[in-house]
């Protein structure tokens, strides 16, 4: 704080005033002193020959009004922006922050429309180009260069991830399969009391437990690769993994063991809405389990915001009314229970 005022000290002219005069309305606001912020924002917006910052303080000018109470007076600067703001994510928050205030004045329909547009706007400029195409746009906009090396470690870390998460959660599944097999074998051997010679039997555990033993050993040579962090580790993890061959029959098995828990949870659904994706049945059943964004997004290797967007497509798919949970109107298609 005694920083930033000495900096408005020393302010050479006006404009280095009033960004100063902001950055101080920021940090009273982040300390509770609310009336002082709004005061600074007052006397100093709208700026003038910087569309960019007048934006993004009048963002944050607006959401504190909100936090207070002035809910017209945020409405008031928020609408400003509605005819010449661009498409970016400085847009997408103007319009929450304005679905936020209409709500609260009970416009509920306004409300809805303006927090869709801003979904659906993050949406596609989350997903034009991913990660990369991002930070290239960044920095065509004369950014840091490092925001496109950051983008590109990001995605390498969580390809890898996704990789590792597949491995772990294919060794649980196989790892499960084999106990459950080795307690009936050994309940049937106590039914009968005697030990019967079975070929079968016996080539079907040699050959669980030799691919036990070969995700143990592709465990430890991911472990390896991706301590050593070489340019070619991800190339042969990738290897590593397909020599594995889980990935394929992922969804069979989710599915299959989701059903044991559901029966006919994904053929209500279906009934429901025909041909829905397996991508849009995957998101739903997740829903059901209760997993969290982050977790979802481990998963199927997206962002958790993405992960939001997928969510606010399956309620359109499924015509889910806004008052509605989506997770409540998920369990009408779950079975009904003694």
């Amino acid at each position: 704080m005694k920083s930033a005022q000495q900096s408005l000290i020393n302010a050479k002219n006006t404009n280095d005033t009033v960004y100063v005069n902001l950055l101080l309305a920021g940090i009273y606001a982040d300390i509770g002193e609310n009336e002082t912020a709004l005061t600074l924002y007052r006397r100093n917006l709208p700026m003038r020959n910087d569309y960019w910052n007048n934006r993004n303080y009048s963002n944050e000018y607006a959401e504190l009004l909100i936090k207070t109470g002035n809910t017209s007076e945020a409405l008031t600067i928020l609408n400003k922006f509605d005819q010449d703001s661009i498409d970016d994510m400085l847009e997408v928050r103007r319009l929450k922050l304005k679905g936020k205030a209409l709500m609260n004045v009970g416009n509920v329909g306004e409300a809805y429309r303006s927090i869709s547009e801003a979904l659906a706007l993050e949406d596609s400029l989350w997903t034009d180009n991913g990660l990369l195409g991002i930070a290239l746009r960044e920095y065509e906009g004369a950014l840091a260069q490092d925001r496109l090396d950051d983008a590109i470690a990001q995605a390498n870390r969580w390809k890898l991830l996704t990789f590792i998460a597949v491995i772990i959660i294919g060794g649980i599944l196989a790892g499960g399969a084999l106990y459950r097999w080795l307690r009936s074998r050994k309940r049937r051997a106590v039914i009968n009391k005697e030990e019967a010679p079975d070929t079968d039997e016996s080539r079907q555990l040699m050959s669980a437990t030799l691919q036990m033993s070969r995700m143990s050993e592709a465990l430890s040579t991911i472990g390896e690769l991706a301590s050593s962090a070489s340019p070619d580790a991800l190339d042969k993890i990738a290897s590593e993994i397909k020599s594995l061959d889980y990935s394929a029959h992922t969804w069979e098995i989710f599915r299959s063991s989701f059903e044991r828990l559901h029966p006919g949870f994904f053929d209500a659904l279906n009934k429901e809405v025909p041909n829905l994706s397996i991508g849009a049945q995957r998101m739903a059943a997740y829903i059901i389990l209760g997993l969290t964004n982050k977790e979802i997004a481990t998963l199927i290797n997206r962002q958790p915001r993405t992960v939001e967007t997928i969510k606010y497509r399956l309620r359109k798919d499924l015509h889910i009314p806004p008052e509605i949970p989506t997770v409540d109107y998920l369990r009408r298609f779950l079975p009904l229970r003694q």
